[in-house]
């Protein structure tokens, strides 16, 4: 339940129990408010990405206020869950060019007691992220597991986001 533009009231229920929580918004999408125009470029690369020959997996792209951040949900070597998110990318992904990031991988906690991110988190390895065009782009893991490389097509995006081109 969205109560105002940056604030909600999160309840999950499942088979872990119950949770209820109160969000605030820490970041958002450069030039967006709760009211609906078109984002300027280049939110169009902001969403969800997938390689359709790796179905189960793929990467969730943040891009707020000139920074980008990367999220991959995917499986280790041992076929455990693994979750990384990567540094900040200073400003947004350029087509062509690759951008190579740190990425660390997070463990701990439970469903009540989730562990900050500074003792969560610990470095995995690299993400190399090219963007050809606004639903493609490549991405190479190098990392504790091995390396693996990804065609990304853009599975969901941000309606009336533009990208530059």
């Amino acid at each position: 339940l969205f109560e105002a533009c940056g604030s909600a009231r999160l309840a999950l229920s499942g088979k872990d129990g119950v949770k209820t929580t109160y969000q605030a918004k820490l970041a958002g999408i450069t030039d967006a408010d709760c009211q609906a125009k078109q984002l300027l470029a280049p939110s169009g690369l902001a969403g969800l990405w997938y390689d359709a020959e790796l179905d189960g997996e793929g990467f969730n792209v943040i891009i707020t206020n000139g920074s980008t951040v990367f999220f991959f949900y995917g499986y280790d070597a041992a076929g455990e869950r693994l979750w990384l998110v990567s540094e900040t990318l200073p400003g947004v992904p350029q087509f062509g060019e690759a951008a190579m990031l740190t990425v660390y991988a997070a463990s701990g906690g439970t469903f009540d007691t989730p562990k900050p991110s500074a003792l969560a988190l610990s470095e995995w390895g690299e993400l190399q992220v090219t963007f050809n065009t606004c639903t493609g782009a490549k991405a190479i893991l190098t990392g504790s597991d091995g390396e693996k490389t990804s065609s990304l097509v853009k599975l969901a995006g941000i309606i009336d986001s533009t990208c530059p081109q």
